[in-house]
């Protein structure tokens, strides 16, 4: 390889793009450009943001690289992280036509079909492509995430169980599996603690800890350096509670770090990086270079935000960078790594007794393990219509809805003649995936004329979309979160089912911080019941939607800087454990 493109990987590979592109670009004048130079030049530029100008140096090295699949894969890569499926598809598909049955490239097409909410034909596509390649590991883990786009979620897990079956060292796959689990109303939360240790042990087996911490002193009451790393630092739920805590935590005594591995970056990783006293840009780096640099920087206290979900790093917590670890908010349950030593949570995701069920120690941040700020551009609430008939629903996540959860709500739809359920999800962009769906519906219960299937809606109008639903119905065994804060939001109150696991409660914890304990029930009966209560009373109806709003903002849930305060309190006193040993 020439050793200036070698050199501009190494850049890239430091989160120096700009330094990589400045070298490529010598290498890309002229009327034969270097096309081995175009492909690092699209990968630099694409660090860089510049999304355009690495689209079109991917063409240049496609077309001066006829034979090589990865400059299709490249581009057509690119195409799909601009938001162009049918660019990409076009790429993929003249190279199927010079040599077709490539396994990636199939793989890239069934990705191409699906972006365009094309479920049934990318579901033919993959399982042709499994058929004749049953053990290639993309093609699984696209057929996989496929089912759980089509909101068939114990199909995908199922799947991924098998795929776990297969390839037993792969621990991506195993983290895949674990998450999909947490959903899973056949897993008991003994069995669901379990198996997250498991996975936890096998992580550690495979990877060393640090064993000292250069440049740290173990004072109780100094200054903390306190390192966030996540790969949702941009428009997702999790940014929208860690935003307030950044902001108000006092910065004399807590300094922090945000180590950020996002797809994307936009209009929300840019306010976290302001109010984050030091930013790094870690997606490209390994997790050998992330601890590295944790440890360079000398963090304190590190905290996981992600758990075992997409993009996560436990591999990373497992290395143990910093001297005390603390895993908080991205993922609603125990990590089951031994070396993560915290879980921040409250008493009522994770009461007293339910330390059996999770590897970290519990910190509880009562009265809520979160703080919500609702979107500074909230619409004004509509008044309910005053002869309209009931609507319940919910705007979760369609992986959330297991079997037994929509066989409850079946239960309140016959217990409320006249009333309806409405769902949103973007697999009700798709007639394959919404007749499915609608089998579903069927066989658990509901008559499906009751029911309105809402495809997703731009961001602009998904929280006027509340007004569509009079009563919001909380998940489980996985509760919502965010949901259930923008319901609250635009007036529409929220049943939810208290469950005996932390990712069944959190709707619990919710609900108690916000004074609305009467919206949670101790049984499915009691939810029933419930349900017709509030149902049958429009007026009181009427005043929630008006009432919650405020209710909401001036809640222990929204009050950001008592928060922090307490969130500092509790990691301090983490700290004074970990100097006292």
């Amino acid at each position: 390889m020439n050793p200036t493109i070698a050199r501009a990987y190494e850049l890239i590979s430091a989160a120096k793009p700009e330094q990589a592109e400045a070298m490529l670009r010598r290498l890309v004048t002229g009327r034969t450009p270097d096309p081995h130079a175009a492909f690092a030049l699209s990968r630099a530029l694409l660090a860089c943001g510049k999304k355009d100008q690495a689209l079109h140096f991917a063409g240049v090295a496609r077309r001066g690289l006829p034979e090589s699949v990865d400059a299709v894969l490249n581009e057509g890569g690119i195409a799909l992280a601009m938001g162009r499926p049918r660019d990409a598809q076009a790429v993929y598909e003249d190279w199927e036509k010079m040599s077709p049955g490539h396994p990636e490239i199939r793989n890239a097409l069934v990705v191409c079909a699906a972006e365009r909410d094309d479920f049934e034909h990318a579901e033919r596509l993959v399982r042709s492509a499994l058929s004749e390649h049953p053990r290639h590991i993309n093609l699984r883990i696209t057929h996989a995430k496929l089912l759980d786009d089509m909101a068939r979620s114990a199909e995908c897990d199922a799947s991924l169980r098998e795929t776990c079956a297969l390839f037993p060292d792969l621990t991506e796959i195993a983290c895949r599996s674990a998450f999909s689990a947490v959903a899973q109303d056949r897993v008991s939360p003994q069995q669901l603690a379990a198996l997250h240790r498991e996975l936890g042990e096998k992580i550690e087996r495979e990877t060393p800890p640090h064993q000292a911490w250069p440049g740290r002193t173990f004072e109780p009451d100094r200054p903390l350096r306190v390192g966030f790393v996540s790969p949702d630092l941009r428009q997702h739920s999790v940014a929208y509670f860690l935003e307030p805590l950044l902001e108000h935590l006092d910065g004399e005594v807590v300094r922090t770090t945000s180590y950020s591995f996002s797809p994307t970056a936009d209009a929300v990783t840019a306010r976290l990086r302001a109010i984050s006293a030091n930013w790094r840009d870690a997606a490209a780096w390994s997790d050998e270079q992330l601890a590295f640099t944790i440890q360079r920087d000398a963090i304190d206290v590190l905290v996981d935000l992600a758990g075992l979900s997409q993009g996560a790093r436990p591999a990373l917590f497992a290395r143990r960078p910093a001297p005390l670890q603390v895993t908080y908010l991205g993922y609603p349950h125990s990590t089951g790594l031994s070396r993560i030593d915290f879980r921040l949570v409250d008493s009522s995701t994770d009461p007293v007794g339910d330390e059996p069920l999770s590897t970290e120690r519990l910190l509880r941040l009562d009265p809520c393990f979160v703080c919500y700020r609702p979107p500074s551009n909230l619409p004004p609430i509509s008044p309910r219509e005053s002869n309209a008939p009931v609507r319940f629903g919910s705007f979760n996540a369609l992986h959330k809805l297991s079997d037994s959860c929509l066989a409850l709500w079946a239960r309140v739809l016959d217990a409320v003649p006249a009333s309806r359920l409405v769902l949103k999800g973007r697999a009700f962009s798709s007639a394959y995936a919404r007749a499915l769906f609608v089998e579903r519906l069927v066989r658990l219960g509901f008559d499906p004329a009751r029911v309105d299937l809402v495809s997703r809606t731009p961001e602009r109008d998904h929280l006027p979309s509340y007004h569509q639903m009079d009563i919001a119905l909380d998940p489980f065994p996985y509760n919502s979160t965010t949901t259930t804060c923008e319901a609250l939001a635009m007036g529409v109150p929220v049943l939810t089912l208290a469950g005996h696991h932390h990712p069944a409660r959190v709707g619990v914890s919710l609900l108690r911080a916000v004074g609305l304990d009467h919206l949670i029930a101790d049984s499915p009966d009691h939810f029933v019941r419930i349900a017709s209560d509030l149902a049958g009373n429009i007026p009181h109806l009427a005043q929630l939607r008006t009432t919650l709003r405020d209710r909401l903002v001036t809640s222990a849930l929204c009050d950001a800087r008592a928060f922090a305060q307490r969130w500092h309190a509790a990691v301090r006193s983490a700290w004074h454990q970990r100097c006292a040993l």
